[in-house]
């Protein structure tokens, strides 16, 4: 919707002035007639004073029409004085802009399409909640705390976008479900082998958001954002859970992990804390304990040791029967087995669904 912005900033002052002239009034009959000071007459026309809620029902009764005409006068003023001064203040932005994937973000419609650079400056501050791109790295701090994986330089900004766009889906749920529950621990914990169970269902991914919800957690998925590396985040939004996984599912053993990962941090630590796991990172202790708790999770170690033991070939129908003794998705266990070294990767590669 277009909303017309003025280029300039009008003095209600200059609106008094030409009143003034029309009734045939000088600033000093004004003075006499509403009781107010002569030199406080001038500074109003000066714009050195404003039009207080008082001063504007005086002129109601000496002008007649109502005094919201010059409240509104003062108002419209003083918003499009701020506008113009935030709109110069801009001009300094714009070059922060490459920080972020401001085309990228157009491109997948989170951004709409500008016609000038000033817009599109706009445009991305309304996506990032923000009135100032220098905010973000506070705002978004977590997306700042790690710039290197293995090597590689992670784009900080394109991670504080693919948060945002988190942040954006989530907003979108709760607003959609006004009655959604408090998240319950209780009943989360309970469900976590019903969760393993579907991982059978080949419409797990599209299932899963909607029965998280019954334990006041949202899950959303995000298009994957280059040079991220990020497999999932989790974070506490209002009182929810809110994990944001990478929506390109790169292999569906890899999506399982990351998702009893994230299920870890809700269960395991810091309710205040953010937490951004990024691929192939190095584990510090908390995401050593939630890798740990995932694997025994989803595989536990007496019944993995077990069929290791007794099946040393490792044969296609030795894993068909594991899996259906588990009640897992026969992803899980591949993916388990060539992270442990016990098939090799190619061969990983080549039983293992996509996501």
């Amino acid at each position: 919707m277009f909303v017309y912005e003025s280029e300039e900033a009008i003095l209600p002052g200059v609106s008094l002035a030409r009143i003034l002239e029309k009734n045939g009034l000088s600033q000093k009959d004004l003075a006499l007639k509403t009781g107010l000071t002569e030199k406080h007459i001038s500074n109003i026309i000066q714009g050195k004073a404003s039009i207080t809620e008082d001063t504007a029902i005086k002129l109601e009764y000496v002008f007649g029409g109502k005094a919201s005409f010059w409240i509104n006068l003062q108002k419209n003023y003083d918003e499009d004085k701020a506008r113009l001064s935030f709109k110069k203040g801009l001009k300094a932005e714009e070059k922060l802009m490459k920080l972020y994937p401001i085309r990228l973000l157009v491109k997948l419609k989170f951004i709409g399409p500008a016609l000038s650079l000033e817009e599109k400056l706009k445009s991305s501050l309304k996506f990032f909640g923000v009135p100032s791109l220098t905010l973000i790295p506070a705002v978004q701090a977590v997306a700042f705390r790690k710039s290197v994986i293995k090597g590689q330089k992670i784009d900080q900004g394109a991670v504080a976008a693919w948060l945002r766009i988190g942040e954006l889906k989530f907003k979108e749920i709760i607003d959609s479900n006004p009655t959604l529950a408090a998240y319950n621990e209780t009943l989360f914990r309970k469900s976590l082998t019903e969760i393993k169970r579907l991982t059978i269902k080949p419409d797990f991914v599209s299932l899963l958001p909607k029965k998280l919800l019954e334990y006041g957690i949202i899950l959303v998925y995000s298009p994957y954002l280059p040079k991220t590396y990020v497999s999932g985040a989790l974070r506490w939004l209002g009182g929810h859970p809110l994990i944001q996984l990478d929506d390109h599912f790169k292999a569906a053993d890899s999506f399982y992990f990351s998702l009893f990962h994230e299920f870890a941090h809700i269960l395991l630590h810091d309710k205040r804390a953010d937490y951004v796991d990024y691929d192939q990172g190095e584990k510090r202790d908390l995401e050593k304990e939630a890798d740990n708790w995932a694997c025994e999770t989803l595989i536990p170690t007496a019944d993995y040791q077990g069929f290791i033991q007794d099946n040393p070939r490792l044969s296609v129908a030795a894993i068909n029967s594991f899996v259906k003794k588990m009640e897992i998705s026969r992803d899980i266990v591949i993916g388990r087995l060539a992270h442990d070294g016990k098939i090799s990767w190619a061969n990983r590669s080549r039983l293992v669904g996509k996501g």
